[in-house]
């Protein structure tokens, strides 16, 4: 499109004006609001199915311009952050799994028990090749990453261990020997024996391998029972997932046996640093440092957490999440709720610095715990 000189002026004073008028930090955070770039709420639509009767053809543009789940974040304080977006894309999820659909959703990263042609059954995890949209439809082709299967000794079927089957002719020099784990392109349900497989990860082996839940074992024995029945009495190795403890306790009789002491001994307390002091839950008060029990991901057992507040969210969300929260070891935040009945029962320790009762740190937003009863 042909503009003229004034045109083209403006549009390079609009470019290199304001919008690169950053800071000497290079945070767009500290510019003015009037120059911050506001995120746009995009709308979501309802995707009609692709394999319609109509037989025209799906519009692409749909599905680019009006997202199930609006992926932006980033911008001024309070806007959208990626926490956010991985909150509503595991609603998202959710919501298509409980919905009663004709062929079961598939998605991204999702754990699969794939049968190919010429290969033993084996788990797959999904990493490429799904839309969200698009995990209900017939006709889909998506990419996998195999893994072995080491057996547990005694125990027929497949209650052993899991890791990613390494590919023997990877040479990181020659890009012609493919990639370190073995892949395979143009999987489609035809191969799926069991949908969204449950697994955990063995943290009591070295290298933490995973292993399939008994649920999903069960489930593979309901329709493969003649290769894959269950076993009599359920390992060891899962009947520990079965009974492990939740994060709060329930009520206990005024005189515990001694089964119950046992176990109390069992929960350490929470690693506070030394230069930290552990403090009370006060109304009103800010939420910054703390140190939460709880089981993250695919973890057996409940562990402490240490993470500091990002963002205080809404009261009375449907979530039931309060604060957003960066977690030691995670590279983005987590929605979390930090509430004062969690405090009570011993599974939240807030903590201050021991030099400063009242930081303020530079890179972090304060909190004030205000509704949280």
């Amino acid at each position: 499109m042909a503009v003229s000189d004034e045109q083209r002026c403006a549009f390079k004073q609009e470019w290199t004006g304001d919008s690169f008028s950053l800071p000497a930090d290079m945070q767009p955070a500290q510019l003015p609001a009037a120059k911050l770039r506001a995120v746009p709420e995009l709308p979501s639509i309802v995707i009609a199915p692709a394999n319609n009767s109509s037989g025209l053809a799906p519009n692409p543009s749909v599905r680019l311009e009006n997202p199930v789940v609006n992926p932006t974040f980033g911008g001024a304080p309070g806007h959208r952050t990626q926490a956010d977006v991985r909150r509503e894309t595991g609603a998202y999820r959710e919501d298509i799994r409980t919905a009663v659909s004709e062929f079961p959703p598939i998605f991204q990263t999702d754990y699969i028990l794939v049968q190919l042609p010429g290969i033993p059954l084996a788990v797959h995890c999904v990493c490429n090749g799904t839309l969200l949209e698009q995990a209900t439809e017939k006709e889909m082709k998506f990419t996998t990453v195999e893994y072995s299967h080491t057996p547990q000794p005694g125990i027929p079927g497949l209650w052993g261990t899991f890791q990613k089957k390494e590919n023997p002719t990877y040479n990181r020099l020659d890009k012609k020997s493919g990639t370190k784990f073995i892949r395979h392109s143009a999987v489609g349900r035809a191969h799926v024996v069991v949908y969204s497989l449950q697994m955990f990860t063995d943290s009591s082996i070295e290298g933490k391998p995973l292993r399939i839940s008994e649920e999903s074992l069960q489930q593979l024995a309901r329709i493969r029972p003649d290769e894959y029945a269950m076993p009599q009495s359920i390992p060891a190795s899962h009947a520990a997932v079965c009974a492990a403890p939740t994060a709060a306790r329930a009520a206990r009789n005024d005189e515990p046996d001694e089964d119950d002491a046992d176990d109390e001994e069992e929960d350490p307390p929470a690693p506070i640093p030394d230069d930290f002091v552990a403090c009370a839950w006060e109304e009103g008060s800010p939420i910054e440092d703390f140190f939460l029990w709880s089981k993250f991901g695919k973890e057996r057992t409940p562990a402490w957490h240490r993470g500091y507040v990002v963002r205080c969210l809404e009261a009375d969300r449907a979530d039931g999440f309060t604060h957003d929260a960066k977690f030691a070891g995670e590279r983005h935040p987590r929605g979390t709720t930090l509430t004062a009945e969690a405090a009570a029962e011993g599974v939240l320790v807030l903590m201050r610095p021991v030099a400063d009762p009242m930081p303020a740190r530079a890179g972090r937003t304060r909190s004030t715990a205000t509704r949280q009863h």
